[in-house]
């Protein structure tokens, strides 16, 4: 923080400012109290950039292996029920370990009216 503060302000700032936090302690409980507060606002409160709309099983027509030295991910080329043709893509070996003919997909709205479909695990299907 001191970093931060010495690279923001000039040296005379700086100074005062360490001054006006010695005389009035609480001050800064109050800053980190605002922040604190602020922050737990905006996350219980943020408008979601999606709407799901439901979970639907999705027959697999190919598979592809994305993987590399950074890590595991899936893509598969699906049908969905309503005969259009998408992917859905996984980084979770669990997930991806029992796509065999049909994978669980999560159907998402974006704020712009584009629909997106997110491979989920398979128990979000069973539980509808």
């Amino acid at each position: 923080m001191k970093f931060i503060l010495r690279k923001i302000l000039s040296e005379k700032q700086y100074i005062n400012l360490k001054i006006y936090f010695i005389e009035h302690p609480k001050a800064l409980n109050s800053v980190f109290g605002l922040i604190a507060a602020c922050l737990i606002f905006y996350f219980a409160f943020h408008p979601r950039p999606y709407e799901v709309l439901g979970y639907t099983y999705a027959d697999v027509l190919s598979i592809q292996d994305m993987s590399d030295e950074s890590g595991f991910s899936v893509t598969a080329r699906i049908e969905l029920p309503d005969g259009e043709f998408g992917f859905a893509s996984t980084t979770s070996l669990v997930i991806a370990s029992d796509a065999v003919n049909s994978i669980c997909v999560e159907e998402r709205l974006l704020q712009n009216n584009i629909k997106r479909y997110r491979w989920v695990h398979r128990n979000k299907c069973t539980s509808n």
